[in-house]
């Protein structure tokens, strides 16, 4: 995985593992991804660096949610509009976001191309 530009001491790094087990309902879904996931607080940046294995032809992209007051949320961030061997980039949240990230309201999602209500799911919790 590569190594993101612009990390400081202030950033943390978590490790989030995306699977149908995880999605709310579960999906049996033949593929996951897993993320390494930068965060700058004070730049609210957040890299991703996310590899999807299994079956990458059924995932139709990978998404970051925000939830609210339900355990579903709706679509923040669309990271990829498809599956690839590797997904990295970056985006910047807003105050609002970095806040709602930090206190763990947030996930990623790879959706099947079958139905958007099957997913692989990994909940993103920030040390």
């Amino acid at each position: 995985m590569q190594e993101f530009p612009g990390t400081s001491p202030g950033s943390v790094r978590v490790e989030v593992t995306a699977t149908g087990a995880r999605s709310v309902p579960a999906s049996n879904v033949p593929f996951q991804a897993i993320a390494r996931i930068t965060f700058n607080g004070e730049t609210r940046q957040l890299w991703y660096d996310i590899r999807v294995s299994g079956r990458r032809d059924e995932v139709a992209g990978v998404y970051l949610h925000k939830r609210a007051n339900h355990q579903n949320g709706g679509v923040a961030y669309v990271l990829a509009k498809s599956s690839a061997p590797l997904i990295a980039g970056t985006v910047t949240l807003t105050e609002a976001e970095a806040t709602d990230l930090k206190t763990g309201k947030f996930y990623l999602s790879a959706i099947s191309t079958k139905s958007p209500r099957l997913s692989a799911r990994g909940d993103i919790t920030l040390p």
